[in-house]
């Protein structure tokens, strides 16, 4: 019998080699792995994939992404770095390229996307670089280090009423007044996005002209037949949430009328909606109508 000779170097870097490829492969699929399912939820919408992440986060805040054949578009990216990086991983396990950012209202953790173009209103952008960073830097009593406050400028500023982004079809309102924002409509899908709007919340409602412009903003979407609604801070919701929450600011209107303080607004909108939740809301509401 020949005696068998090891080239004991040869092994030992054979095995190491081994090694680095198993830890390599258990590294990428933990890195896949990386968020959590619950969080995530996808939603077919005629012809349109969107997947939704609800944060759980200090804010409450959702991000949303448009899926399509080739690419990836996300809505609102969230502010927190832990958030951001579960998002990142699970865009990553997704397997298509990040083509943009929209902001409606949130900066988020823009920085976080290096290379990835930007769009967003010109009164959002001139926002970020000023009542939303000093609501940043507030928010960190609560968000601590964890909170992204880095600002970056948007790179496609959003003019007109029609856009088209990655092949999908959008119809833009303009929010330019106080905490400014954009609507994303997307007809063909019956998609509609408010920054906010939460069947089972109270509102924020700054001036009285701009209530009045919101019910009549989801009465015309009511007649469309938008049947999925998205929200910056609130699970998807169908379209039964538009007539309850027009229902609500109509009659909030009413409140206001004879109402002759905001503590007597409050005690009113409780005594007529005892079960919507967001009272912060309420009282937001009633600080800015009642000065």
């Amino acid at each position: 019998m020949k005696e068998m000779k090891i080239n004991f170097k040869k092994s030992v870097g054979c095995i190491l080699a081994c090694a680095a490829i198993c830890i390599s492969f258990l590294s990428t699929n933990v890195e896949a792995a990386s968020f959590d399912p619950a969080r995530f939820e996808t939603i077919e919408a005629k012809g349109l994939k969107i997947h939704t992440y609800m944060t759980q986060d200090a804010l409450g805040d959702l991000s949303i992404i448009f899926e399509t054949k080739n690419s990836l578009l996300l809505l609102e990216p969230v502010p927190f770095h832990s958030r951001t990086a579960e998002l990142k991983a699970y865009l990553e396990a997704l397997h298509k390229p990040l083509k943009g950012i929209i902001v409606s209202a949130h900066n988020g953790s823009i920085a976080s996307y290096e290379g990835v173009p930007v769009y967003a209103s010109q009164a959002t952008a001139d926002e970020l670089n000023k009542s939303i960073k000093n609501q940043l830097e507030s928010f960190k009593s609560f968000g601590g280090e964890d909170l992204d406050c880095r600002l970056v400028d948007p790179t496609n500023i959003l003019k007109d009423k029609n856009v088209t982004i990655e092949g999908i079809n959008f119809e833009i309102a303009y929010h330019n007044g106080p905490l400014p924002s954009i609507d994303l409509a997307i007809p063909k899908s019956k998609v509609l996005f408010k920054h906010m709007l939460g069947a089972d919340e109270h509102s924020i409602i700054v001036t009285r002209e701009q209530l009045d412009s919101l019910i009549a903003e989801l009465k015309d979407y009511e007649k469309q037949g938008y049947t999925l609604v998205l929200s910056s801070h609130h699970k998807p919701e169908d379209g039964n949430a538009i007539t309850t929450k027009v229902a609500y600011l109509e009659q909030m209107k009413m409140i206001i009328a004879e109402s002759n303080s905001a503590d007597e607004f409050i005690t009113k909108m409780k005594a007529a909606f005892p079960n919507l939740k967001g009272i912060n809301y309420l009282n937001m509401t009633a600080s800015f109508l009642f000065k």
